[in-house]
């Protein structure tokens, strides 16, 4: 039997709070909902206050989805007395840590081991499952351009930017010069692997390579133990017989176009 579910969110168009809306046994919560009467002080003190209509938590599931602020209350609550946002995520965690289980582990910006940059994802999982290849890279401290010369049809990129590869930079205004990030496009097919749990589904956007995917389920359980994370995404490069990783991201962006998105979400929730 599954345990009850709630998903937390602070964005409207959520994709897994749209395809578990409706869901028997799972509630769907917007943070502003879940922070109404949370209490923001000068001196950076938040005082989260449990609202009486929010599912216990203590016998729950809690997927969180709040990776931003930006359009939601408290974040503009936080502006207003000019405090940063880590002190809502700080709040929020003290509330998560009392779920039955967690999607994500807490962190100083909620999902923050979810939220790895990509040289330190390559480092981990190069270092769990050495079969796998990582994209070569160079990257400059400060205002330093790194060595590039090892490097080939390479773009710039930013260090949080996880599935877009199509080679044009997306490096936002003052990462240019400040901390570079130099990157070799990955070759071959794109993967996409849709987990939750033990639970995956692969897609194949430019069609479907023909070569062994046995290695996905110790890739799945790699980026679970890693990255604190039970639901995601993972970009891979298939080149022949070489699986080269990209990317693991626990936005779930392309989760809402799976034909089986509802079952891979709900099969990935513990039993209790």
């Amino acid at each position: 039997m599954k345990i009850p579910t709630i998903v937390i969110h602070s964005d409207p168009e959520d994709v897994v709070a749209a395809v578990l809306g409706d869901v028997r046994g799972v509630s769907v919560i917007h943070l502003d909902e879940l922070t109404r009467n949370w209490r923001v002080q000068e001196a950076g003190i938040i005082e989260p206050v449990l609202e009486k209509s929010i599912p216990s938590m203590c016998s729950s599931y809690i997927i969180n989805r709040v990776f931003d602020l930006s359009c939601t209350e408290i974040g503009k609550r936080l502006r207003t007395f000019r405090l940063h946002e880590n002190w809502a995520y700080t709040a929020l965690g003290s509330v998560l840590s009392r779920a039955h289980a967690l999607a994500h582990g807490i962190g100083p910006r909620g999902v923050s081991r979810s939220l790895l940059p990509l040289n330190v994802q390559w480092k981990l999982i190069s270092e769990r499952i050495p079969e796998i290849r990582t994209p070569q890279f160079a990257f400059g401290f400060g205002h330093r351009m790194p060595d590039m010369s090892h490097l080939d049809k390479f773009v710039q990129k930013s260090v949080w930017s996880y599935f877009r590869w199509n080679g044009d930079s997306d490096v936002v205004e003052g990462e240019q010069q400040w901390h570079p990030f130099f990157v070799e496009q990955p070759q071959g097919t794109p993967i996409i692997c849709s987990y939750h749990g033990e639970a995956f589904t692969l897609s194949f956007p430019k069609g479907r390579p023909k070569a062994d995917l046995g290695v996905f389920p110790a890739l799945v359980y790699a980026c679970r133990e890693l990255f604190d994370n039970r639901m995601a995404e993972i970009l891979v490069y298939q080149e022949d017989e070489s699986l080269t990783f990209c990317a693991c991201s626990p936005y779930m962006a392309g989760v809402g176009e799976l034909r089986e998105r509802e079952q891979l979400l709900l099969r990935g929730v513990p039993s209790s």
